[in-house]
This record gives structure tokens, sequence and C-alpha cells, in this order.
């Protein structure tokens, strides 16, 4: 059957429209007011920090399923880029980007320390950014949901 595999419905997106089998598809839904959504949303990874600097931080990630979702609702979705890497001494790796599903929104990861004492640590973030490894080494940022 188009649009199906291994027991879940493909929704493919071309442009703004659904790629869905019509008639196939309208028929299955037919008498329903509303489906489950299941979702897994992983927000952009933190950059690295510079000379001897930390790694970046994973980018947080948010899983489940949404109840009775009516059919006519437009979900809106938002990926979240990886943070940059620091390119000098003075700044940190930049934090991720937050991704969004709906209204469930997964935290961007930490950018890493660097070797100047007042950037060595990292960054808070969905996972925090690496602490820096110089003489005195900075503490990883902590994680945030």
């Amino acid at each position: 059957m188009p649009g199906k595999s291994d027991g879940f419905w493909l929704l493919k997106s071309q442009g703004t429209s659904p790629n869905l089998p019509d008639p196939v598809f309208s028929n299955l839904l037919q008498g329903q007011s509303g489906i489950d959504v299941q979702y897994l949303v992983v927000a952009g990874g933190g950059g690295g920090g510079w000379d001897m600097g930390g790694g970046g931080g994973a980018g947080g990630y948010r899983a489940g399923t949404l109840s009775g979702v009516p059919l006519s609702t437009n979900l809106t979705v938002t990926v979240g880029a990886g943070g940059n890497g620091s390119s000098v001494v003075t700044a940190k790796g930049s934090n991720g980007n937050d991704s969004v599903f709906s209204s469930i929104a997964a935290t961007g990861g930490g950018g890493g320390g660097t070797a100047a004492a007042s950037y060595k640590n990292g960054a808070d973030g969905g996972s925090g950014g690496g602490g820096a490894g110089n003489n005195q080494a900075g503490a990883g940022g902590a994680a945030s949901s």
C-alpha cells in the first residue's frame, strides 16, 4: 500500500502540501475525528571552544505522543541549527538552536569553553558544553530540558 511501512503511515512533505495517496488515505481515516502523533524533537548541538577548548554539548531532545490531534490541525516544525565553533580565545562556542514541534521544544546544546580563564567553563544547554582543558580546567555546562 503506498505510504505505509512497518505499521506506520509515512507523511512526506512536498513544499507545503503533504504527498498522500488521497483515496486510500481518506478512506482509512473516514469517521475519525483525531489521530495520535508520535514525535521526536532534537535540537542543534553546541559549537566547540577554541585553543584547548571543550566540545559543544549535544542538543536536547523530547519524545512522546500528542493524542487526539484533529485531522485539520497544522503543526509547526522548526529545526534548530548547530552552534558555531569559537574562532578566538576570548569567546566560547555558540549554543545550538532550539528545535520545536507544535508546542514541544528541545533546548540547543551548550557551547564549549575556551582556554581564556573567564571563558573556560562550558555553557549550559540541552546537554552542557565541555570545559576547556588548560592549566585550570573549566567545568562542563549544566544540562537543561
